[in-house]
């Protein structure tokens, strides 16, 4: 009751941040969240959205782990890779994943790679023998990782085009036929973005990225499956963490603990909440598998043991494409 007491006193008449690292549907979950999680936090404060993009992600974590007030009034939405990133790769991260407050994370994320239809190219296996030109922004995006990652552990001939200004350039690239797939991708975003790829067949989804496979996509082999190298497979596992923690929330370290439960607690109530879960289905979005704060805090302790020859090997990946161009 005291606890309680502390709380509404606290929230009451204040107004909590998300910082928000990226559109699409990374603002459209976070603008619900903002507009049904306050509803669960005691004192009823005032939740905005605020924009703070770069880096995909990690200048608005670095800004939430470094600058942001500790007291539970700023927040961040950010991408999928950032409780995992910094365990095998350190450009530009000024943060410890072990020690963010973790709140919660909407659902995990089922990633693909997709192939026109009119291209002879219809599994992995195909591409192992025929070039596929693919489209991506820069190194540290999933649709340019893959490629490099896929070439690099299966032999693949993904023929990867850098430049691009996010996802929405990448996929029209495919729609003008400037490439002949894109692989890696979010499969809600381009569901709900593009749906006419799947409903009249442009293209085929040729395989699925994520440590279990998407519901709907049961005859869609996983990429893990087709890989038999141990260490290669340990190093993916990590770099696909990110499709467990699909759409992370948390705040700074150091946090007061009786303020993390508060936030916690209001998360995992509106992941809930029948209000929000009915404009999740209006707006047919995914939500799979809500994680708590307390499991992502555990998954990313679980990751930081990840073998260190898996995470030299994935830096190695990267590393000799790099060197290459």
């Amino acid at each position: 009751m005291i606890g309680s007491v502390l709380a509404d006193d606290f929230y009451r008449g204040k107004r909590i941040t998300i910082m928000l690292s990226g559109a699409g549907s990374y603002e459209a979950y976070a603008r619900l969240m903002a507009t049904y999680m306050a509803k669960h936090i005691p004192g009823q404060p005032t939740m905005i959205v605020k924009q703070m993009l770069g880096a995909g992600g990690i200048r608005a974590t670095n800004y939430i782990y470094n600058i942001a007030p500790k007291d539970g009034t700023e927040i961040a939405a950010t991408h999928s890779q950032i409780p995992a990133e910094p365990i095998y790769q350190q450009r530009g991260v000024e943060y410890d994943p072990t020690k963010v407050s973790w709140i919660g994370s909407i659902t995990k994320e089922t990633f693909v790679g997709v192939v026109r239809s009119d291209y002879p190219v219809k599994t992995v296996e195909d591409a192992i023998k025929t070039e596929v030109v693919v489209g991506g922004s820069a190194v540290g995006g999933m649709s340019s990782d893959m490629p490099i990652i896929s070439n690099a552990v299966l032999g693949t001939k993904f023929k990867l085009v850098t430049g691009y200004d996010g996802s929405p350039s990448v996929r029209l690239a495919l729609d003008r036929g400037e490439t002949q797939g894109l692989f890696g991708d979010s499969y809600n975003s381009l569901r709900t973005g593009r749906p006419d790829w799947f409903i009249e067949r442009k293209v085929n989804v040729i395989t699925q990225f994520g440590l279990q496979k998407a519901g709907d996509l049961p005859d869609v082999p996983l990429f893990l499956d087709l890989v038999k190298n141990s260490t290669d497979k340990a190093a993916i596992e990590l770099y696909f963490a990110r499709a467990e923690t699909g759409k992370p929330y948390f705040g700074p370290p150091g946090m007061p603990p009786e303020r993390l439960r508060t936030l916690r607690t209001a998360f995992d109530e509106t992941v809930k909440d029948p209000e929000f879960l009915a404009e999740i289905e209006r707006q047919k979005f995914d939500m799979r598998d809500p994680m708590t704060g307390a499991e992502i805090e555990a998954f990313v302790q679980r990751l930081s043991t990840t073998p260190k020859a898996a995470i030299t090997r994935l830096n190695g990946i990267f590393a000799d494409y790099t060197a290459r161009k």
